[in-house]
């Protein structure tokens, strides 16, 4: 294969992560369940948690299963577990119903075609990784920003039940045909010209295996930056649909900051996936940890203040912080630890979306159930977020590796 036809894996990628950007428009969802139901903030916030979780817990799976038998078998498998999931979840008539359905079904399914989806396009592309992970990435962002645009006038004309089993059928379609065009690339022997990587873009001098990257101080700094980073931007994007109907924003207006952030999210991740392989993942990373708790400060002072603009202003913000954050983790993953395994490594690392899940989306819920407000809670994620800035600063490759 040509180094220009390589690109065409990275449109198939794209077009599979519009799908796992469905996962991330749950807050839309939220009122009309809520409404229907009459169930609390925190029982309702748990359901997006423990889909964080298990898209965790898939993540990790998916990585061996790729690894091992190749996108087009774990492709299928996800699809046609998410249509479950979701014809499952129209069909809730209980909590636990919904936390099986959406949270388990849907949260594996879409962990599962993550990992396959980044995992088989990034080894493609040994010397671009952060701008490809950075554009696969935008999928998701676009993935949200239709859902924001387009379900909450749905809701108008039919009932989130039906939504449900709408993207369901769409999910299965898009993802069984674009993962039968995905493969891995072919061994460093038989990799034509071009595709060789360059000089000095493989970083690591080691393929290292789970359990060895499992010892590594740099893994751990990894996975705790991750974590902190990440935490502020899941909160986000499971409230700012309920906070700011909560400040007095119509819930149209609310769904079209969910939409912005997702927007400027997936400009986060083109741009600063550039950026890294340009000058450097230490800088972005530090850049990402800084934007992401500006933005979540702002979203607790801004939105009360000013309104819609203040929402808008914080959504851009965290935007742009959690997608310079998302493309860094594989990009990191493969530079540090090689891309033999790479599936498994960046399952590992992943595994902090299941901590995150709790103490942003969840937390936020609870103390919101409790106290009554949100803002409490986002002062703790912009904290958190403010002191991954030392931890990304402080993380350094393993001593194997060239320097």
């Amino acid at each position: 294969m040509s180094i220009k036809r390589r690109w065409m894996f990275v449109a198939i990628g794209f077009v599979m992560m519009l799908v796992v950007g469905f996962l991330d428009a749950w807050s839309i969802f939220v009122l009309p369940i809520e409404y229907e139901f009459g169930w609390s903030r925190d029982q309702t916030s748990l359901v997006y948690s423990l889909a964080m979780i298990f898209l965790s817990a898939g993540i990790l799976l998916g990585g061996p299963l790729v690894d091992y038998k190749g996108p087009r078998v774990v492709a299928s498998i996800a699809g046609i577990l998410l249509c479950l999931g979701l014809i499952t979840a129209s069909w809730t008539n209980s909590l636990f119903q919904l936390y099986v359905s959406y949270s388990l079904l849907c949260g594996l399914a879409v962990g599962i075609l993550y990992n396959c989806a980044i995992a088989t396009v990034v080894r493609w592309f040994p010397d671009k990784r952060g701008l490809v992970t950075g554009l696969l990435m935008v999928g998701t962002g676009v993935g949200s920003l239709i859902l924001g645009i387009w379900v909450a006038p749905l809701f108008k004309f039919m009932s989130w039940r039906a939504v449900f089993r709408i993207l369901g059928a769409i999910s299965m379609i898009v993802i069984l045909i674009a993962g039968q065009l995905l493969r891995n690339p072919l061994t460093v022997q038989e990799t034509p010209a071009g595709l060789t990587p360059k000089a000095g873009a493989v970083d690591s001098d080691k393929e290292y295996t789970w359990k060895e990257v499992l010892a590594l101080p740099a893994f751990w700094g990894i996975w705790f930056w991750h974590l902190f980073v990440i935490s502020g931007g899941q909160a986000a994007l499971g409230h700012i649909v309920p906070f700011g109907v909560e400040k007095g924003i119509s819930a149209n207006r609310a769904a079209i900051a969910m939409g912005v952030l997702a927007v400027f999210n997936a400009f986060g991740r083109v741009m600063f996936g550039y950026l890294a392989d340009r000058i450097g993942r230490k800088f972005v990373m530090v850049m990402a940890s800084l934007t992401t708790a500006v933005g979540i400060g702002a979203l607790a002072i801004l939105t009360p203040n000013w309104g819609f603009g203040g929402l808008i202003v914080a959504a851009i913000l965290i935007g742009i912080g959690y997608g310079a954050a998302i493309p860094q983790v594989s990009a990191v993953v493969g530079a540090f630890f090689g891309t033999k395994h790479f599936g498994a490594n960046f399952g590992l690392v992943s595994t902090g979306i299941a901590v995150a899940s709790v103490i942003g989306p969840y937390l936020t819920g609870y103390i919101k159930a409790l106290t009554g407000i949100y803002e409490s809670s986002f002062y703790f994620l912009a904290s958190i977020a403010l002191i991954s800035t030392f931890i990304a600063f402080f993380t350094s490759k393993p001593k194997t590796m060239r320097t």
